[in-house]
């Protein structure tokens, strides 16, 4: 077949040399292709992932922030004010066998005065500052749309005044508004923390204070808690009040359900595909979940439910 010395040559090194570069080039490209988008893949999510946790620290210092603002307006030591000369008055009329000033700021009073019920005098011309906070209570709740309940506690552990507006818009009822008035604080480890002067966190949890729609998502049933002391002046002095907040967990839920984590792997994956990463939030012991596009994975064991101990144990050996 090949008649001429140089053309066998020609084969011949193209056998013993040529051939075995190009499968060598072809498994060099192949190898190094998987390992650049491998690569690729992991600075991705690693960046997705400080950016998320970037914007849940973002989110959770805006309500520290909000907290130590609101805790230093004048008007809050006001309310507090309204709340301890009502009180002197009505132990004042008990101790001398007789009624006490009328009305006093409680749950009757607050539900009627919310709906604008103008059939009786709701609000004291004495004592305005208690109407006053709640008016600025339901403001901010509408304003920052974050928060489910802002109550202000006096260092007695009694509730001085809430929120009559939920971020929906909707009032609380009559019913709910008796449970806040009604309850003593002062067995809260928050309270308990703001009363020596120190700002607490209520990590993740379903709040006592607050019933649920059964029927509503599952993040909405949870809750952060902030406890800020309130002091009876702006550069200090004595602890004269509590303000507590609750803050909906479905917008942190709605951090790691965001479609952004997706859609940073559409180009990865065939049109019409959807990519299969996504973010998910675990408690400090690295094994709880609180956060996951499934709902019904919260408070899941990472080890024993979902049967992945390798990954609590990565992340509590890492640094």
């Amino acid at each position: 077949m090949f008649r001429r010395i140089s053309t066998k040559l020609v084969v011949a090194v193209s056998a013993a040399v040529i051939l075995p570069f190009v499968a060598f080039a072809f498994f060099i490209n192949v190898q190094m292709a998987d390992r650049l988008t491998r690569h690729v893949v992991q600075q991705a999510l690693l960046g997705l992932v400080k950016d998320i946790a970037g914007k849940i620290d973002v989110f959770v210092d805006q309500r520290h922030q909000d907290m130590a603002q609101w805790a230093d307006s004048n008007l809050i030591r006001l309310a507090l004010d309204n709340h301890e000369e009502e009180r002197a008055l009505l132990a004042k009329a008990r101790a001398e066998g007789r009624d006490g000033p009328a009305p006093l700021w409680d749950a009757e009073t607050l539900y009627r005065w919310a709906r604008g019920d103008n059939g009786q005098p709701v609000v004291s011309l004495e004592r305005p500052y208690l109407a006053q906070e709640t008016r600025e209570f339901d403001r901010l709740v509408a304003l920052k749309e974050v928060y489910d309940l802002l109550l202000l506690v006096s260092p007695k552990g009694e509730l001085v005044t809430c929120n009559s507006l939920r971020p929906d818009g909707t009032r609380f009822e009559r019913d709910e508004l008796e449970a806040f008035f009604s309850r003593d604080y002062s067995d809260q480890s928050w309270f308990a923390d703001a009363v020596a002067g120190r700002p607490a966190v209520v990590d993740h949890h379903d709040s006592p204070f607050l019933s649920n729609d059964p029927q509503a998502d599952p993040a909405r049933h949870y809750n952060i808690g902030f406890a800020m002391p309130v002091r009876d002046r702006s550069d200090g002095g004595p602890v004269v009040g509590v303000l507590y907040a609750l803050v909906n967990w479905i917008h942190l839920q709605d951090l790691v359900s965001s479609s952004v984590v997706k859609d940073a792997f559409r180009g990865l994956v065939d049109e019409g595909r959807d990519p299969s990463p996504y973010a998910w939030i675990w408690q400090s012991d690295a094994d709880t979940i609180l956060g996951h596009p499934d709902r019904s994975l919260y408070y899941k064991s990472v080890t024993d439910f979902v049967k992945l101990p390798q990954m609590t144990e990565a992340v509590l050996a890492s640094e």
